[in-house]
């Protein structure tokens, strides 16, 4: 009996160092990995560890029971061999089909980084004349038209200061280094802003302001659910994809307590389209949006009773577009 025992085991580690598989198994994977695992460039890492997941997916019942000279041997192993297979087959299916649900998911995985990667790299701009250009539009817009426009800002500090009386926090998105959080703090207001840009907030424009690094809709998707007596939105407006526009519309929607107040302070699309350099206007993927737009959006999510201030005419205006406003305030209160 022992004998017959060492000879399975044999048989068995000869099978696995030989890499075997039942009939059939080898030009089923051979077919998988030249139709379905697709060779990355730069992807080298992970191209091999899905190799690896569908190389190891197929768990066989197979005990590695050979063939033997001895009639009692061979029939003494089928007999092994039929209950190995009764026992375990339920098994081994089962951890063959997780596996190969496991091996589809990272190849799907795999696609979707393969993708974003694709839409990443499409996104940075090439290097030329043209970088130059683009660079020299944006910083004819550097500054938010909170900071350009007094009449908008002083509009801005009493809506949000009287909205904030009942109690309540106020956030600023896109506070740059927090001069206007620490206006509103002066004014009693419980005020705290979040800022992108980490150089910015290095140097805060007064001592002990609550300012956080982040942006508004990541900001706004881990706040507490109509949990802000008022928001101030500058800057970041002014970049926004549609989809993105409409995602903040929603969120402003459901952070805002009953009778709150959001603020959004915008370049107007005609003096973003004069001021911006020819190369800016075709390939920012955003853009500012007309007042009427936030209107529509802030409605949506029962953001009524909305005021439009327009600030001041701008110099580039008089010439191109007289009488279009440089900026304007949208003031809309979330509704009871």
């Amino acid at each position: 009996m022992s004998e017959l025992a060492d000879e399975i085991k044999t048989a068995a580690a000869d099978k696995r160092a030989a890499g075997a598989h039942p009939p059939g198994l080898d030009r089923e994977l051979d077919w998988a990995f030249e139709n379905v695992v697709r060779d990355r460039p730069g992807e080298d890492r992970l191209t091999h560890a899905l190799w690896s997941v569908s190389a190891s997916a197929h768990i066989t019942a197979d005990a590695g029971l050979g063939e033997t000279a001895s009639p009692a041997k061979r029939f003494a192993k089928r007999v092994l061999a039929k209950l190995v297979r009764w026992y375990i087959l339920r098994i081994t299916n089962q951890v063959t089909n997780f596996a190969n649900a496991t091996a589809s998911s990272l190849r799907l995985l795999s696609d979707r980084v393969e993708a974003l990667a694709e839409e990443v790299a499409s996104l940075a701009p090439a290097p030329g004349p043209g970088l130059m250009e683009l660079e020299r539009g944006r910083r004819t817009l550097v500054s938010s038209p909170l900071e350009r426009h007094a009449v908008l800002a002083d509009a801005a500090l009493s809506t949000l200061a009287a909205a904030a009386k009942p109690g309540g926090r106020v956030l600023h998105a896109d506070c740059r280094d927090g001069a206007f959080v620490a206006r509103l703090a002066a004014a009693g207001v419980d005020a705290y802003g979040v800022e992108p840009s980490a150089e910015l907030l290095a140097k805060p424009a007064g001592k002990g302001l609550d300012l956080v690094q982040g942006d508004v809709i990541s900001h706004l998707r881990n706040a507490p659910f109509r949990s802000l007596a008022g928001a101030l939105v500058t800057g970041s407006v002014d970049r926004l994809s549609v989809r993105d526009a409409r995602r903040l519309a929603f969120l402003l929607g459901a952070r805002l307590a009953p009778g709150g107040v959001v603020v959004i302070v915008s370049t107007h699309p005609a003096a973003w389209e004069a001021e911006a350099s020819p190369v800016e206007r075709d390939l920012q993927s955003g853009r500012p949006l007309h007042p009427e737009t936030w209107r529509h959006l802030l409605g949506e999510h029962s953001i009524g009773e909305v005021e439009i201030v327009n600030g001041p005419d701008s110099q580039a205006l008089a010439t191109a577009r007289p009488g279009t406003p440089a900026a304007y305030l949208l003031t809309g209160t979330r509704a009871t």
